[in-house]
């Protein structure tokens, strides 16, 4: 098992919210995430088995957040 975990950890935690960004379920940047989610495993010697899961590709169109009246910018994920 390799020793430097909070040195993966870190690394690896970088590249899901620096490079990868936003990842909504069924989205490109999630399937990404999932990789390298399950390379940071195997890189710290954990057994990865990854089940499959079918899920649609979700798409932002619209929101709209208001509390008491007032309309509050928010942004989906």
């Amino acid at each position: 098992m390799n020793t430097n975990i909070a040195g993966i950890v870190e690394q690896y935690l970088q590249i899901l919210s620096e490079r990868i960004g936003s990842r909504p379920t069924g989205s490109q940047n999630n399937r990404t995430a999932q990789i390298e989610i399950a390379r940071a495993m195997a890189e710290v010697g954990l057994e990865v088995e990854e089940q499959a899961f079918e899920c649609l590709d979700w798409q932002f169109s619209e929101l709209e957040l208001t509390l008491d009246g007032q309309k509050l910018e928010a942004i989906p994920n």
